[in-house]
């Protein structure tokens, strides 16, 4: 009996996770097509794909315009790759709002990391994101996995 209700507590975490990003989700243009590193990146204010967590700079920036989408959000390049948060997340022009659809619904990236490129010998330089995206979701489900195993 001990081990259900852990598991169901454990669940019900992760569910509320899910949750609060599909609120945020639908307060930027195309918050729900994010891509980054070639794979969906649902918590696009986090350094971690799946989870809440540390901010990454978007995240930052999103807070302190009050999480609503504007101009001075839109116009803002958050990860300093030389484009606007507006043109990677598909509103280029910041005419956005709430509930419309974007200008432009595909090749939508991440405006918290810079995209991922290759060096002169063809490996990719990253910015670090998918080792701490690996951890940050991996550490704490191996930890209740070993715990539900010895309890």
């Amino acid at each position: 009996m001990r081990r259900i209700v852990i598991v169901a507590t454990v669940a019900l975490c992760l569910l509320e996770g899910a949750i609060a990003h599909q609120s945020f989700q639908s307060k930027l243009p195309n918050g729900n097509a994010v891509v980054h590193d070639g794979s969906p990146w649902p918590a696009v204010g986090h350094n971690s794909r799946y989870s809440g967590g540390a901010r990454n700079q978007f995240g930052k920036d999103f807070k302190d315009a009050g999480f609503k989408w504007g101009k001075t959000l839109c116009e803002k390049d958050s990860d300093g790759d030389g484009k606007s948060n507006g043109e990677e997340l598909g509103d280029p022009a910041c005419v956005w709002t709430e509930g419309d659809t974007p200008t432009r619904t595909t090749d939508i990236t991440h405006p918290g990391f810079p995209p991922v490129s290759l060096t002169s010998d063809g490996s990719a330089t990253s910015d670090g994101s998918a080792l701490r995206t690996s951890t940050a979701v991996l550490a704490p489900m191996l930890l209740v996995w070993c715990w539900c195993i010895l309890v």
